[in-house]
Order: structure tokens, then sequence, then C-alpha cells
């Protein structure tokens, strides 16, 4: 009986241990088993219902998925084969989080997905018309000019999610003329934006594209003529326009012989001059005169100089005084009176009498003598002395 016990002990201790082995063996193999990763496996949204639209359905979601399996059955697997899904088949108005369903052929077993889930939002799908606006992009040679964009369709069906259809303000589409010598015919690609300009995504419109003639009419020779700015207002009390520079000084005006007669200059958009105190730089528009074509170039660069409005005035016979002259000594001037000549602000020196202009020579370290000094003056701030006539005078010290 002992021998017996001993002998099913021994047993069942060799079949724990042989357990142990394969469970090392079992797992050993697993870990061992080749793997393969799919990198931005799209995901395929399904089970939508028709009155509902995905918000960002024009940026598809992706998801990594790992398989596992023999090195035969992986090498056999395309990256088409890989196929991932979010059924929103009971999906209602709203954000939610969606479980993505992941298929791969047989003979290899899905090991991660990630992310597993996605957050998606959806909104009732909604339509409606907008207008529709051509534009031309590129430059026609300087000897013709481009004309309105011409098409049979005047608006375009937008549908999508309400959000998204709401913040349209119309589609756009860009015509290239770049370099055309005749009238342009395009299929133009058309865009949602907001009334902003901004780019619309993930709307479906109706029409896609349209067809667009553009006119491009070659213009006359025309002539050379001046630049003439207009203004309006007055600049700051105490200053002036000092000058007025535009860039360039001339421009060509596209028009028939007839039309330009009595057309001497090309006026600039009016520029308003109310206060000013410093220069003012503008680019501005030309006005194209009536009944002509095209001023090339239509802008230009304006720059007028505004400074204080300085007055040179003339103050005849002001006194000269002497200074420093020491207390023993005795100066004889002649001639005694000059005239004085300052400028300054046209409203400050207007006002100044012979009382507020002091003149004089300097007599420190003369000795006994005659002299020529330089004539020179105290005045008040912001006044300049630009000089005496005569502007030296004979001081004889005694």
């Amino acid at each position: 009986m002992d021998r017996f016990l001993e002998k099913d002990l021994a047993v069942k201790i060799l079949s724990v241990l042989l357990a142990i082995v394969l469970w090392f063996q079992v797992t050993s193999d697993e870990s061992a088993t080749p793997r393969r990763v799919f990198e931005r496996v799209g995901v395929q949204v399904v089970g939508l219902d028709p009155a509902l639209a995905l918000v960002d359905a024009g940026q598809r979601p992706a998801v990594r998925v790992t398989v596992q399996g023999s090195q035969l059955s992986l090498n056999r697997v395309r990256a088409e084969d890989v196929r991932a899904q979010v059924n929103l088949a009971a999906a209602q108005p709203g954000t939610a989080l969606y479980r993505v369903e992941v298929t791969v052929p047989k003979g290899v077993n899905i090991t991660d997905v990630a992310p597993s889930t996605l957050t998606l939002a959806v909104e009732p799908r909604t339509a409606r018309q907008v207008p529709i606006q051509v534009r031309t992009v590129g430059e026609v040679t300087s000897d013709y000019v481009v004309g309105q964009p011409v098409t049979k369709e005047t608006q375009a069906t937008v549908t999508g999610p309400k959000s998204r259809v709401d913040a349209v303000g119309y589609v756009v589409g860009l015509a290239d003329v770049k370099g055309v010598t005749e009238d342009a015919r395009r299929t133009v690609h058309l865009t949602a934006v907001s009334p902003d300009g901004k780019e619309i995504g993930g709307l479906v419109l109706a029409p896609e594209s349209i067809e667009v003639t553009v006119p491009v009419n070659k213009l006359p020779p025309g002539a050379i003529l001046t630049v003439n700015v207009r203004t309006s207002g007055q600049v700051a009390a105490g200053y002036r326009v000092a000058g007025v520079k535009v860039l360039p000084a001339q421009v060509r005006l596209r028009a028939t012989p007839d039309q330009l007669k009595g057309i001497i200059s090309v006026d600039t958009a009016v520029i308003d001059l109310a206060g000013a105190t410093g220069a003012i730089v503008r680019e501005v528009d030309l006005a194209v005169p009536a009944g002509t074509y095209v001023v090339q170039p239509a802008r230009v660069a304006v720059t007028i100089d505004v400074a204080p409005d300085l007055l040179t005035r003339r103050l005849p016979n002001l006194p000269v005084r002497v200074r420093n002259l020491p207390d023993d000594k005795k100066a004889t001037l002649a001639p005694s009176v000059v005239t004085a000549v300052i400028s300054g602000p046209r409203a400050q020196v207007e006002k100044l009498g012979a009382d507020d202009v002091v003149l004089f020579v300097d007599a420190a370290n003369l000795g006994a003598g005659t002299q020529q000094l330089l004539v020179q003056a105290e005045l008040p701030a912001g006044v300049q002395f630009v000089g005496a006539e005569p502007r030296t005078i004979q001081v004889e010290v005694h």
C-alpha cells in the first residue's frame, strides 16, 4: 500500500513538472510569434442615418493595427486587407465615443488597435443655396485688360453638417488668366468659404465646378500723363505743406485719342490732411477719367511733407548794446542801430516787437582801440537769429 502511494505521488509530481514546462514552452512560442504593424489604417464610417452628417467627414480618421501569425501568413496580408470601421447606426446628434471594429484575413490575429475608440461629432444634415463668385488670378500683359468673368451658374447648393453649412457665405472659383491675350474659357473648381473668405471643408457642393468665360481685351496705346495729388482738409495750425512726392510721377492712361482730348493729368484719390503735424505717406488709387479704359499702374505712392510754418522777418533800427565792458572803459558803436533778421514759427514771429529782440556785442577782454565785433542776439525760445545787417559793427573802446 505504501509503495502504491509513493508511486502515485511521483506520478503527480512529474505531471506538475511537465505542465510547467509545457506552459513555458507555449508562452515562449507565443511571444516569439511574428507580428506586423499597419500604420494609419483608414476608418470607414458606416450605418449613419442619411438625415445626419459627420462634422469632420472631410478628415478621415485612421488607427494603427497590430496583427500576429506565422511569417507566411503575415507576408500574404496586404494593407488593403486590413479594414477598420465605425458603425454609427445608433448615432444621435451630438458628440460621442464609438468603438473601432477591425477585420483581418484568416490566418492572422489582431493583437492591438490604437486608438480602439474614436470621438465623433454628428449633426443634422442640411442644405442651402449660396451665391457663386468667380475671381481671376494671374496677370495679363500691360497691353491687355481682363473683364468680368461670365458664367451661367450664379448659385451653388452646399450640403453637410448644419453648423458648417450655416457658416458658408458664398462659394468661390478661381480662373487663371496669366499671360492670356484673348478670351479665356476655364473649368473652375468651386470652394465653400465663410463671409471673410476662409475655406470651409467637409461639405458637398453642387455643382462642384463650373464653366467660365473671362473676356480679355486689347488696350489702345494711350498716353503718359502726370499724376495730380488731390487733398482735403487743413494741416494743424502753425504747420504747412512743405512738399509733395509721387512715385511714379507719371502713369499711362489707356484711351483713344478722342477720349484723351482735354485730359492733362490723372488724379489720385483724395488724401485727408486735417490736423497733420508730420509727413503723410499713403498708397492710393488713381481715379480713371470717365470714358477711358484703365490707368497703369492703378496705384501710386504719395508722400506729403508737413513742416512747421516758418516766417523770416526783418526788424529795422534795433539798438545794439555792449556787454562785458570794464567799468572804467567806454565804447562808441558805429553804427549803433542795425536791422535784425529772425526766423521761426509764423504765429510766434508775427507777434514779436522790438523789445523782444536784444542785440549786443561782447566787449570782454578788449583793450583800448577800435575793433570789428559780430552782432549777437537774445531771442525767445523757438525763434532763430538769422543775422544782422550789417553783421559786424565798429566798436571803439576808450
